[in-house]
């Protein structure tokens, strides 16, 4: 049990840290400016921060279903941590419009577009890790 906590707090952990990420992409033009660096580098190089982080989002959310297995509520387990997979399986397909976009189409709107919707997958994420920590499902 010790161990599916502590995956849950380590999956919020990294949430948290690309909700951070995701409002730094948010400003990527405005900091960019600030340093005096390339856009597209500041964009690429935060795109891959958030992939990285995503991916350990997903590793510790499989490490936490992995260790809740013999349990009378699994099959409710399993169910919200594959909404967690899913939104975060979501955003990978959101950093690739972003780059998509920054390379070929230039459009503001779809930049800051992507980036609410980044945002709103993670608080659908945090939502359904709470359910989880607090074990009300």
């Amino acid at each position: 049990m010790k161990e599916a906590q502590n995956a849950l707090s380590k999956l919020r952990g990294y949430t948290y840290l690309i909700f951070v990420f995701d409002i730094l992409l948010l400003l990527h033009q405005s900091i960019a400016n600030l340093f005096h660096m390339s856009d597209i580098k500041m964009l690429y190089g935060l795109v891959a921060l958030v992939f990285i982080q995503v991916t350990l989002c997903i590793l510790w959310c499989v490490k936490y279903v992995l260790s809740m297995q013999n349990r009378k509520e699994t099959k409710t387990v399993t169910m919200y941590a594959s909404r967690i997979r899913f939104y975060l399986i979501g955003e990978y397909f959101l950093l690739g419009m972003m780059v998509v976009n920054k390379a070929w189409l230039h459009s503001y709107m779809i930049d800051k577009f992507a980036v609410i919707l980044l945002i709103l997958s993670l608080i659908a994420v945090l939502k359904n890790c709470t359910v989880l920590q607090r074990q009300r499902y």
